[in-house]
């Protein structure tokens, strides 16, 4: 069978798990997750099965410095799935994300969240809890935090160069690339647009095996909501308080 190989390039907390878990369940996709995180605690879903197969990947180091034949021996380990893709954060191996973005083999998808409180708040919110996902019927674990202005400053300004870098990169490869936000997502016809995009039938049956852990009103989720309320005022940016999905 001839396969479709695709790259799902975002950073934390941006939806990502929830179109990998959404794709999967795409009876000609399989899309697997963060395949060149670090210091991974334990050997498990694809990576178990590659380095079965090949013993050689066991090592983390060759996983990374090898990764083109890394992602082969994913696709062969994924033989009866016509669409085979991966999620790869934007500060995950540098080498592999523009090596992946010149290749025109590989189809990439740019997903963001444009609420920058969102995904700061989702963050701590997820460290504090430990979830960093929550199936349909598992339990939600919820939790507030606290705002710090310089805290918010500082991880704003990270994570939005992580994206001018890689979009710059995407660009400049000339390959056409689907630019993806965690709003569009949340609606149905965002998942049709990726299914389209990768080729695959998006007539076919999938669902989302996922559900929300956060309030959609961003300010609820802070210990201090008045002070975030006031620091949005002064900078602009009232319409990060509710997010409208």
């Amino acid at each position: 069978m001839a396969q479709n190989r695709f790259v799902l390039i975002a950073s934390q907390r941006t939806g990502s798990n929830m179109l990998v878990s959404t794709l999967r369940t795409h009876p000609d996709v399989i899309c697997y997750g963060e395949l060149f995180r670090k210091n991974k605690k334990r050997l498990k879903g694809s990576i178990k099965i590659i380095s079965e197969l090949d013993s050689h990947f066991q090592d983390e180091k060759i996983q990374q410095d090898r990764w083109r034949d890394f992602l082969d021996a994913v696709a062969v380990a994924s033989e009866n799935f016509e669409f085979v893709g991966f999620k790869l954060m934007v500060n995950q191996n540098s080498d592999v994300r523009r090596g992946l973005i010149d290749d025109p083999g590989y189809k990439k998808i740019l997903l963001k969240r444009e609420n920058g409180l969102a995904v700061y708040s989702s963050d701590k919110i997820a460290r504090v809890t430990g979830q960093g996902s929550a199936g349909r019927f598992a339990k939600v674990k919820t939790a507030k935090v606290e705002f710090i202005p310089t805290d918010f400053e500082s991880y704003l300004e990270k994570y939005e160069k992580r994206y001018i870098t890689a979009e710059k990169e995407l660009k400049e490869s000339g390959c056409k690339y689907l630019r993806i936000t965690y709003a569009a997502l949340c609606r149905p016809d965002g998942i049709r647009k990726v299914l389209s995009f990768i080729g695959a039938n998006r007539s076919l049956s999938w669902k989302t095996p996922t559900k929300k852990r956060n309030t959609s009103t961003i300010l609820d989720r802070f210990t201090n909501k008045e002070q975030v309320s006031e620091y949005l005022l002064s900078t602009g940016r009232q319409n990060w308080s509710v997010e409208k999905i």
